[in-house]
């Protein structure tokens, strides 16, 4: 993932990418289900699935353009959050197990206490860069704080991303994954919302 950070500077180039790879992954996907798919399916398609998931994080340890993609509708341009109804079918098609919907929901207490303890760093620097709007040392030593949090967010969002992507699911869960949230980019924290939400609702 580190190795990756370069591959994508453009953002263009990244969804183009990107799109050329969930295209493949939903026909994998259409073989695997109809029963078409030859004895080498499953080696191209989790071949696939790790180099989905390098490139992915090393855009989101480098790029600053990566943010931007969370709220575009790859296919029509359109800007906005995506639809809820996205989340919650990709989490419904993962299908996953007791076991692994326990897992989901350890990973997500630990983001969302690691999320709101990283609000909470923004909320005091911001605080004390008003307090004292004139001090230029002031300003200066809080610019670098908040980019030093922002560092550790990323690298934190980077832990979530690779733990749920990698580690719980099996990889046609995953394919499930890229193919059911184009054409938006995957979010694992919208997912996770999604999984709550699914297994509040069981």
């Amino acid at each position: 993932m580190f190795a990756a950070r370069g591959e994508h500077t453009e953002k263009a180039e990244f969804i183009r990418w990107w799109r050329g790879r969930v295209m493949n992954m939903a026909l994998l996907l259409h073989q695997r289900k109809g029963g078409l798919a030859d004895g080498d399916a499953h080696a191209r398609m989790t071949e696939a699935l790790l180099q989905m998931a390098i490139r992915w994080g090393g855009v989101l340890l480098s790029q600053p353009w990566l943010s931007e993609l969370m709220c575009i509708n790859q296919e029509t341009g359109e800007v906005g959050e995506p639809p809820q109804h996205v989340w919650d079918r990709t989490a419904k098609n993962m299908a996953l197990t007791p076991e692994q919907a326990f897992m989901y929901s350890q990973l997500d207490r630990w983001w969302v206490s690691t999320a709101s303890a990283f609000n909470r760093q923004r909320k005091e620097l911001a605080g004390r860069a008003l307090q004292a709007p004139t001090d230029v040392c002031v300003q200066a030593e809080v610019v670098g704080a908040l980019e030093a949090v922002q560092r550790r967010y990323v690298v934190s969002a980077a832990s979530v991303f690779v733990l749920g992507t990698t580690s719980i699911m099996a990889p046609e869960q995953l394919a499930e994954v890229w193919v059911t949230c184009w054409p938006y980019m995957p979010m694992m924290t919208a997912i996770l919302d999604a999984i709550r939400r699914q297994h509040e609702g069981a």
